[in-house]
């Protein structure tokens, strides 16, 4: 209700609130709007009043499958209220009926604290949520209805990813697009692909400069695309895997060897391919043919060979690293790298002196490997990885031309900077809690994170944040601030402030 403190006169917006199960009302903070939600029958409701003379202006039905009243946010004159519906969905509704709902993803917020106001901009929206002693900003992301069906790869800078996708709730992928994962959540480029099943293992292949991207339709037809409009530039048919031992049909593995080359590898065949015309560049190799005594088609792994003109294979059984020329089909022994009995398989830095191997039990090792003959263990081990959750790669050599890597896994971050020594300098963040990175870019600086019904992207540069903090507050922080942070915080975080 209204109350005109002058006159005593009384204005009811709605009748029997206090009688409601769980009734949930606000007003804006310029006291122009408010908004009263209810749940008369199965779903909740939404009613938005102007409180200069009780006029109804809009009201909203929830569509939540489970439908329940929750704290509203309202901007300051009332203009935009943020409706949380549950699972993460929100839905920003104008204060005229003629302002359709836009759906947004962001939080799961149940009962815990203050919900509002909501601050920032029509196309970038943020809730804030109010706990006992701590305040927090939730960014809101543009909803349009679709869900990524396979593991995205982040694009450099962190701004967008490439991915399939289909209808949210659905089973089957029908176009691969490129996203933005920051900012209007536009889709940058989008190309039909054959309707597929959804699978979180299928894996797309970019080259290294992230201006080609490879994917995979029916069992083994390959399509380039340029990124990021996703126009495509060439398809090509490779091999078709042979049936494994129980009548399963492999997939075709794509792996680019630089920015116009790419090898599919179909069961133990590999074939070499130019990117841009779908050109065979060499014969195909078997690599049963490679190794004494064959090669069983789930003991080994094929990828990128710090040589030029050779692929690495990966070969569990023999503990080793096998270098199998391009050009000839044959190994070069000079090359292969005899690693721990436990090892799975293992990247190789571009200079060739060090290697991240993955042992049994999903464990992290660094090994010296520029003495083929007698490689050594020199730090781990770091772990266990979880496929779904962990990402690892390789990071540029830095002034003084040292190589390194990074690895996530469970609540940590962590890069491995090898020295002229062999030393490693470790620098490591952790979380409060476990965490599920989907990809990563930028030399794991840039890190996309699965927050259940949205993604977010994290960027773990300590300068960026201190910038960002120093920009916002405009001062240093005091003594009461800082008790919230980590102590290894340094004693002056804004020296020009």
């Amino acid at each position: 209700m209204r109350i005109d403190l002058r006159t005593g006169a009384v204005w009811k917006f709605e009748r029997d609130v206090h009688a409601l199960l769980s009734p949930r009302v606000d007003i804006s903070a310029d006291g122009s709007v408010a908004v009263v939600c209810r749940k008369p029958a199965e779903k909740a409701v939404y009613r938005v009043f102007r409180v200069a003379d009780g006029r109804e202006l809009t009201r909203y039905v929830s569509t939540a499958r489970y439908s329940v009243c929750h704290d509203p946010a309202m901007s300051a004159t009332g203009d935009r209220i943020a409706v949380n519906e549950g699972s993460g969905t929100w839905v920003i509704v104008g204060d005229r009926a003629s302002t359709p709902p836009q759906r947004f993803t962001g939080p799961d917020i149940t009962s815990i604290g203050k919900i509002g106001p909501l601050l920032g901009t029509p196309e970038e929206p943020v809730v804030v949520q109010r706990g006992q002693a701590d305040v927090r900003g939730w960014r809101l992301h543009g909803d349009a209805g679709l869900g990524a069906f396979n593991p995205p790869v982040l694009l450099r800078g962190g701004q967008a990813a490439v991915f399939r996708t289909g209808k949210r709730g659905g089973k089957i992928a029908d176009r691969l697009v490129v996203a933005e994962v920051e900012g209007k959540g536009r889709t940058l480029g989008s190309a039909p692909i054959p309707p597929v099943p959804s699978d979180a293992n299928h894996l797309l292949a970019t080259n290294r400069s992230q201006t080609l991207v490879a994917d995979v339709s029916g069992s083994n037809k390959i399509t380039v695309y340029t990124l990021p409009d996703l126009r495509e530039v060439s398809t090509f048919t490779a091999r078709l895997p042979s049936r494994d031992s129980t009548g399963s049909q492999p997939e075709v593995n794509l792996v680019f060897l630089s920015d116009d080359e790419i090898v599919t590898v179909s069961g133990t065949v590999v074939e070499h391919w130019n990117a841009r015309d779908g050109r065979r560049i060499s014969e195909p190799i078997d690599l049963r043919g490679v190794f004494a005594g064959g090669l069983a088609l789930n003991d080994f792994q094929v990828l990128r060979h710090f040589k030029p003109g050779y692929i690495q294979v990966a070969h569990r059984t023999s503990h080793s690293l096998h270098a199998v020329s391009l050009a000839t089909g044959k190994e070069e022994p000079n090359l292969r790298i005899r690693l721990g009995d436990d090892m799975v398989t293992a990247m190789v830095e571009p200079s060739g002196r060090y290697a991240m191997v993955l042992t049994r039990g999903s464990v992290i090792e660094l090994w010296a490997v520029a003495d083929r003959q007698n490689p050594r263990k020199i730090y781990g081990g770091l772990g266990p990885l979880a496929p779904e959750s962990s990402q690892v790669g390789r990071m540029e050599e830095d002034g003084d031309g040292n190589p390194g890597f990074f690895l996530t896994f469970g609540r940590f971050v962590h890069f491995l900077r090898l020295t002229g020594s062999g030393e490693v300098n470790v620098e490591a963040y952790s979380f409060s809690g476990q965490q599920k990175f989907m990809a990563a870019a930028d030399e794991g600086r840039t890190l996309l994170r699965d927050r259940g019904e949205f993604a977010d992207v994290l960027r773990v540069d300590p300068e960026l944040w201190a910038s960002r903090l120093c920009a916002i507050l405009g001062r240093d922080l005091d003594a009461e601030e800082r008790r919230g942070l980590p102590r290894d915080v340094p004693e002056t975080v804004c020296p020009s402030a």
